[in-house]
């Protein structure tokens, strides 16, 4: 086996974070939706949905071509990559798990993220609110787009992705007051080495918002 692989996903790593339907599944395309329009058409063909569940490990699989995972709800969550090897008929088939690991206020000691690091320590892991140094400059951040006439949510509108080839990726998404339509007001790209994280391309999609904060 290669490095950041396992053969079998353990007991404790059992919440599948597919959205499910009706507020969520909407929440979620509308995200998406704001996200496409953002990235153009170079982006993967297909997002695979990953959400937050609070105090557990939740993941996806990505087993076919031109797919990314995305998920949202960062304020101290990592994003993760790492391979599941089977076999299957005598014959090896990967499989790329993506998670999102909880790391909220009700997680003793980053517990979640601890078993994670045990078991898979080659594992790619990110945090998406790094983007604006959360905790730092959260309030701030909110208070400048609301001047400037946008509601963010810090809580739940940060947004990760992990594409087929571990691009990471965070985003910003604001509410304008003056159309109630979703904009990405910023995002990055990462590298991490080891677990060191560092920010690789920027943009601020909104220009009046980059004058405010930069």
């Amino acid at each position: 086996m290669t490095e950041g692989m396992i053969t079998a996903l353990p007991d404790w790593f059992v919440v599948l974070g597919k959205c499910g339907s009706g507020s969520e599944k909407e929440t979620f395309m509308n995200k998406e939706s704001v996200v496409r329009s953002c990235i153009n058409t170079a982006w993967p063909q297909e997002i695979v949905p990953l959400c937050y569940v609070p105090g557990n490990i939740s993941y996806v699989t990505l087993d076919k071509m031109g797919q990314c995972a995305m998920s949202s709800q960062f304020t101290g969550c990592l994003m993760s990559s790492f391979w599941l090897n089977k076999t299957v008929y005598g014959l090896p088939v990967n499989k790329q798990i993506i998670c999102h690991i909880a790391n909220g206020d009700d997680i003793v000691n980053g517990e979640c993220i601890a078993k994670v690091n045990k078991l898979i320590p080659d594992n790619i892991s990110f945090k998406p609110s790094l983007i604006i140094n959360l905790p730092k400059w959260g309030d701030d951040y909110q208070n400048a787009c609301k001047k400037l006439g946008y509601i963010v949510k810090i809580e739940t509108n940060i947004c990760g992705i992990i594409t087929e080839d571990n691009e990471l990726f965070s985003f910003i998404i604001g509410q304008k007051n003056s159309d109630n339509k979703l904009y990405v007001m910023a995002w990055c790209r990462w590298e991490v080495d080891g677990k060191n994280q560092r920010m690789v391309e920027a943009l601020s999609i909104d220009d009046e918002l980059n004058t405010y904060w930069g």
